[in-house]
């Protein structure tokens, strides 16, 4: 980048800048949903493959499919593993996994 400076010797600097595009980050893929019930609950384990230049993920989750997304789910944010585990109720949920960069 080329600046001008009220310098009289030097009228215009050059400063060299090293930018980086970074594309939208992918969808994580392989995501494997694990359960194991219990007498009153169910314990769930959702893993995924890492996403290049990923630093964190988020999981959502709902006990409909069609509310609308993301605003009518509820997010799991700042994910630094590539797994996700908790206990919920016997009801059903779907679940969705994005990858961000903080």
């Amino acid at each position: 980048i080329n600046i001008a400076s009220n310098d009289p010797d030097e009228p215009i600097v050059s400063v060299p800048v090293t930018l980086e595009v970074l594309s939208e980050l992918s969808t994580p893929e392989n995501v494997i949903i694990s359960i194991l019930p219990t007498e009153v609950a169910i314990d769930v384990t959702i893993e995924w493959d890492a996403v290049y230049g990923a630093t964190s993920y988020t999981v959502y989750r709902t006990a409909n499919p069609y509310n609308t997304f993301p605003d009518d789910w509820t997010a799991v944010t700042g994910i630094t593993e590539t797994f996700w585990d908790y206990t919920t109720d016997r009801n059903k949920r779907y679940y969705r996994v994005t990858a961000s960069r903080d």
